[in-house]
């Protein structure tokens, strides 16, 4: 209809703008090209199931009279079911109010479009009824409020939707306040991520991860699984046995020289073994098991579990000797001058029967009181040292000794 009007054909629809004779030749070809327009208009906005109805009309004034007659009651009928939805349409607490009320302020426009016009304080009295029960001691302070302002103008429908809507944001904020505070919270992380990803110059997308390259079994060369044996880089290159690396043997290896030249030495201490006249047992034992007397003398050889070297103060009884000065840490702050390193020969009386026993490496110390043997070394070199009664017992390769 709006259309019709726009181009000043809707005479034609109704019939008030009558045919002219076709003798009157300006106004006939005047009203024919309307005609002809009104014509076009109709047919290009009804849809294709409804040109049935129009098809054998000859005028536009027929065409409009027939589709009144077929869509003009149904009209009514929806006009009828809006002004019902409109009126009995209510929200729950759990509803979205804003939509609730969008949906109402549809369904007025669609009556007002057929031409059915909703009053404005009849359809503010219809929101304010649509609200929920929980509303009821707001919706009374705003009718007592509206009564109360006398000649004041009051608000209309569109301001009073948006008061509605404030207070229901209002209410989701008390209600869920720590639903809220996580939704502000993953806006605000999400902001910084991006604003991260813009500073760094990149799209916010994460890369597409590096396929991983295809497993083989372990190279037998350099024991990797990202390629075949017959490709590995290192073939026909030697391997140094201390490293591990390509490209250099063991003798070459700087890092195993240099670990020698860095390692330090073994510190080796020993106690400094003197008379003991007390009564008790004492700590260390005699090797010669034929010696009752509790008195050391400085040829006696005694074995100690402390001392990691074997200790001599007599330089004669070594044989091989090698001079060598160095310094053994004692027992607290006890320590001795070390002159040379030479190999000791003891022999022992078991049952008439002597055995010999061979020390290498024995420390040459003058200052020593004893001499000491090593009961550690004696067991790195496999023996078996065993204390019963009062009496020490060594064992070599399970013979006695």
């Amino acid at each position: 209809m709006d259309l019709l009007e726009v181009w000043q054909v809707f005479g034609h629809a109704t019939g008030i703008t009558k045919r002219p004779s076709e003798n009157e030749l300006p106004e006939f070809d005047n009203w024919k090209r309307n005609e002809n327009i009104a014509r076009i208009l109709i047919r290009n906005n009804i849809e294709n199931d409804q040109m049935i109805h129009i098809t054998r009309c000859e005028t536009v004034a027929e065409m409009w009279e027939s589709l009144k007659h077929v869509y003009e009651t149904h009209s009514i009928q929806t006009a009828v079911e809006l002004k019902r939805k409109l009126t009995t349409m209510r929200a729950t607490n759990n509803d979205d109010v804003r939509k609730h009320l969008t949906d109402m302020k549809t369904t007025r426009t669609r009556l007002e479009m057929m031409g059915r016009s909703v009053n404005d304080e009849d359809f503010k009295l219809s929101v304010v009824s649509s609200l929920p029960e929980s509303w009821d001691y707001w919706t009374m302070a705003y009718l007592a409020s509206e009564e109360s302002n006398g000649d004041k103008p009051r608000i209309n429908s569109q301001q009073l939707i948006s008061i509605i809507c404030d207070e229901a944001e209002r209410r989701n904020t008390c209600l869920n306040p720590k639903r809220k505070r996580n939704e502000t919270n993953v806006d605000e992380d999400k902001d910084k991520k991006d604003t991260a990803y813009q500073v760094m110059g990149r799209t916010g997308n994460k890369k597409p991860r590096r396929e991983r390259p295809e497993k083989f079994r372990p190279c037998k060369i350099c024991g990797k699984t990202n390629h075949k044996t017959p490709d590995c880089r290192h073939k026909g290159r030697p391997k140094c046995g201390g490293c591990g690396k390509f490209g250099h043997t063991t003798p070459e290896c700087w890092y195993e020289r240099g670990k020698d030249r860095d390692r330090p030495r073994k510190s080796e201490r020993a106690n400094m073994a003197r008379k003991n006249n007390s009564a008790g047992p004492s700590t260390t034992h005699d090797v010669d098991l034929d010696c009752e007397n509790s008195d050391f003398s400085c040829y006696d050889w005694l074995a100690d579990t402390a001392t990691t070297c074997h200790i001599s103060n007599r330089k004669e009884i070594l044989n091989a000797y090698k001079e060598r000065r160095e310094e053994i840490n004692g027992i607290g702050e006890i320590a001795a001058e070390c002159l040379g390193r030479g190999t000791a020969t003891l022999v022992t009386k078991i049952n008439n029967e002597k055995h010999t026993i061979k020390l290498n490496d024995v420390c040459y110390v003058p200052s020593a009181t004893n001499s000491l043997l090593s009961i550690g070394l004696f067991d790195e070199s496999k023996g078996t040292t065993v204390i019963r009664d009062g009496t020490m017992s060594l064992y070599a390769n399970n013979t006695w000794k």
